[in-house]
C-alpha cells in the first residue's frame, strides 16, 4: 500500500483532484477575519509544486491566486510560500465546491445557518450568507489577524 501511495503522488501532483487541495487545505489553510471586515483564505506551505497543484484547482472553479514567499527562513528551516484566497465570494466559493473537512472551516458562525436558510417550500439558497465580522476582527486557524 505505501508503494502505492508513493506512485500516486507525482499523479496527483501533475492532475491534482479537489479531494486532494481539500486535504492540503484542511492541513495547512486557515480563515482570517481581517479588522475591516474582510475575510481571506490562506494557505502557507514550504512545497511550490503543492501549492501549484491547488492554483491549478482553483484556477478550475475561476479563482485565481499566486504563490507568494512568505517570510524569511530562520536557521535550517526551509522558505516558506503561501497562497491568499481574498474575498467573501471566492471563499464561499472555496468552502462549497472543495470538499473541506476540518472543523476550523465549519465551526465559526460565517454563514447564518448550516443550510443556507429556505427561500419558500422546499427550496434552499444555494447561496450561504455570510454573517458580519466579530467587532475589532479576528482570526480562525491558528494564525493572528491583520
Amino acid at each position: 500500500m505505501y508503494t502505492t501511495l508513493l506512485e500516486n503522488i507525482p499523479m496527483l501532483f501533475n492532475d491534482p483532484t479537489r479531494d486532494f487541495v481539500a486535504g492540503i487545505i484542511d492541513a495547512e489553510g486557515n480563515l482570517q477575519i481581517l479588522k475591516k471586515g474582510s475575510i481571506r483564505l490562506v494557505v502557507v506551505n514550504t512545497n511550490v509544486t503543492i501549492l501549484s497543484a491547488v492554483r491549478r484547482v482553483l484556477a478550475d472553479i475561476g479563482i485565481e491566486i499566486a504563490i507568494r514567499p512568505y517570510g524569511k527562513p530562520k536557521g535550517n528551516e526551509r522558505q516558506r510560500y503561501r497562497v491568499v484566497i481574498y474575498g467573501r465570494g471566492n471563499v464561499e466559493k472555496v468552502l462549497k465546491v472543495i470538499p473541506l473537512q476540518h472543523p476550523k472551516f465549519f465551526s465559526i458562525p460565517l454563514f447564518s445557518s448550516p443550510s443556507w436558510g429556505r427561500k419558500s417550500g422546499n427550496e434552499r439558497d444555494p447561496r450561504p450568507q455570510l454573517l458580519p465580522p466579530p467587532p475589532g476582527g479576528g482570526h480562525i486557524g491558528g494564525t493572528a489577524a491583520v
